[in-house]
């Protein structure tokens, strides 16, 4: 290894070299995202963003982003308590109705290069949740805001004890308005 090699991979392991390679979507994304077919029934959808945890589908048709479908999407879509009176008569319409009435086509995407900052202003400009990352027109991954948060947290957590409890973080929304009981007197 010759000079120039020893001190760019210094650089590369210093804490600046470690900021200035994870300030890529390439570095933050989720590879391999959990796809979906346009022509597929809603109900698997649903069925996907449920098992996944997740609440974006890329739609790829022969290996091409065509759209993503949210949860927000099938929301619009889906039939409210009125309309049908039932569990059953919903997931009936549901199986009936496909990928392709609910999708949003043509979605906003970046490259694996794009700067993670240029991503978060396009998620707040857009008020999206996530942008699919594609090389030419295939899609690589997928970028969250939960990706970001999870690094938010990272960098501002301190020491390992403090990052581990910051990830492990979680609110009980339902405790603070939880009603109280009255003493008995």
């Amino acid at each position: 290894m010759n000079k120039d090699e020893l001190s760019r991979l210094r650089w590369m392991r210093s804490p600046a070299g470690r900021a200035k390679r994870s300030t890529q979507v390439r570095h933050r994304m989720s590879l391999s995202p959990i796809t979906i077919n346009s022509s597929a029934a809603l109900e698997d959808a649903i069925r996907l963003l449920v098992k996944h945890n997740i609440r974006e589908l890329p739609v790829v048709e022969h290996g091409k982003l065509i759209g993503i479908v949210t949860d927000r999407d099938i929301r619009q879509v889906s039939p409210s308590y009125p309309v049908f009176r039932d569990e059953h008569a919903i997931r009936d319409y549901l199986k009936n109705l496909k990928v392709s009435c609910a999708m949003s086509p043509d979605p906003l995407v970046v490259s694996p290069a794009t700067d993670l900052i240029e991503a978060a202003n396009l998620m707040i400009q857009y008020r999206i949740g996530s942008l699919p990352v594609v090389d030419g027109s295939r899609l690589v991954g997928i970028i969250s805001v939960t990706d970001l948060l999870n690094l938010f947290i990272e960098q501002n957590a301190r020491g390992s004890n403090n990052k581990r409890a910051a990830s492990d973080r979680r609110i009980d929304r339902g405790a603070a308005f939880a009603p109280q009981a009255a003493p008995i007197s």
